[in-house]
């Protein structure tokens, strides 16, 4: 019920509602870009960046074993909407512990990971990011892209479910 309370929070881009399903230690690892999101401040601010834009899930299939939810789902956002590549498939492995989810693990399907590469690669070499430096944020990585998309480049974001626009 935590993991559906969730789902239908960011269906609703209900922010308040959302943070308060998280535990304050909470861990949000996307294993896509080596990337992990922790504590409450963190998670604070991923939640509103993704509620921000116009994310919804529709999940195709959840599992429960004991306090693991395991959720395949469809994702869309405006900026994979705009590139035609959504939506995006996504299994996310969450962990709940009195009554918070104490973790979460996003992952692209294989065909949604090769989509977003492809968006990725048709970028302007200009607007990619240097390489050899420190990697950014799974998240930072997503909105910047976003960015682009709304400065007519091309761009991905994948945000928290504000409506099942699709």
């Amino acid at each position: 019920t935590v993991v559906d309370a969730a789902i239908d929070a960011w269906n609703a881009a209900d922010v308040d509602a959302l943070k308060a399903l998280f535990a304050d230690e909470a861990v949000v690892y996307f294993p896509d870009w080596d990337e992990t999101i922790t504590g409450r401040e963190q998670i604070d601010a991923w939640i509103e960046a993704l509620a921000a834009s116009n994310f919804a899930i529709e999940p195709e299939s959840t599992q429960v074993e004991g306090d693991t939810v395991t959720v395949v789902a469809k994702v869309w956002a405006d900026e994979s909407r705009a590139t035609g590549i959504a939506p995006l498939v996504t299994t996310d492995v969450y962990t709940v512990q009195d009554g918070l989810i104490t973790s979460q693990t996003s992952t692209l399907s294989e065909e949604s990971a090769a989509k977003l590469m492809a968006v990725m690669a048709a970028m302007e070499p200009e607007m990619m990011p240097e390489t050899g430096g420190e990697a950014l944020p799974a998240y930072t990585v997503l909105m910047v892209l976003g960015g682009l998309a709304v400065l007519g480049g091309l761009g991905l974001v994948l945000r928290p479910i504000s409506g099942r626009r699709r």
